[in-house]
């Protein structure tokens, strides 16, 4: 090879990255499931926490943009397979905004926790959107009829802005039976019979024990 052809038939960078040095533009696609899979929205060495929300945000909208349908997978790739959350969560609250069929058929595959139905929720409102409208609601409603008394005991409240109360009374979900209804009823507070919750039931008697083991120390 020629001494010419080693200098000057090399690709030459196209952008800047935020060290600072030569770096290559990549597809939508593959700039989008790069931040997707590597983006943790920490301060790193060259980049702090906003710039980082930033860009995701630029990237979010463009891949909306582009294409919903490859950003909704790629946040289902990117919660199931890279085991992330935030992203993806993040992506999914810009997602429901733009295409609200796709949001749907994403929404259970991104959103697989109480927790992270808290941080879908305090994302949106983060973003200015409240509740979401209607095709939030709907989703939201859906996971709720769904919630068991081991979640009610293991995610209610964890200090994420949204507790399992809070979120029925965002989305008013329809109880599917009694049992449903009693499990509501506890999460808002309100009195109501164990009886078909025997975990909750449990859980209760145990408070209760500890009260009074409190009280005679």
């Amino acid at each position: 090879m020629s001494r010419a052809k080693q200098l000057f038939n090399q690709p030459q960078p196209t952008t800047r990255n935020h060290g600072g040095y030569g770096a290559y533009e990549r597809l939508v696609e593959e700039q989008y499931i790069q931040m997707l899979m590597t983006n943790t929205l920490n301060n790193t060495f060259y980049a702090d926490t906003q710039q980082l929300m930033d860009d995701a945000m630029v990237s979010h909208q463009e891949m909306a943009e582009v294409d919903a349908g490859f950003m909704a997978r790629a946040l289902v790739y990117a919660r199931n397979e890279g085991l992330m959350r935030l992203q993806p969560l993040y992506g999914l609250a810009l997602l429901s905004k733009v295409d609200a069929d796709q949001f749907a058929k994403v929404f259970s595959k991104v959103v697989q926790t109480p927790a992270d139905l808290a941080d879908f929720l305090t994302i949106l409102r983060g973003l200015g959107r409240g509740q979401g409208g209607r095709a939030v609601k709907r989703q939201v409603s859906l996971f709720l009829n769904g919630i068991s008394e081991y979640w009610v005991i293991k995610y209610n409240g964890r200090g994420r802005g949204y507790s399992l109360g809070d979120m029925i009374a965002t989305a008013h979900p329809k109880p599917i039976d009694l049992k449903q209804q009693a499990l509501f009823r506890y999460l808002r507070g309100h009195e109501v019979d164990l009886t078909e919750l025997p975990q909750l039931q449990a859980l209760e008697k145990l408070k209760a024990t500890l009260t009074r083991q409190v009280g005679c120390i």
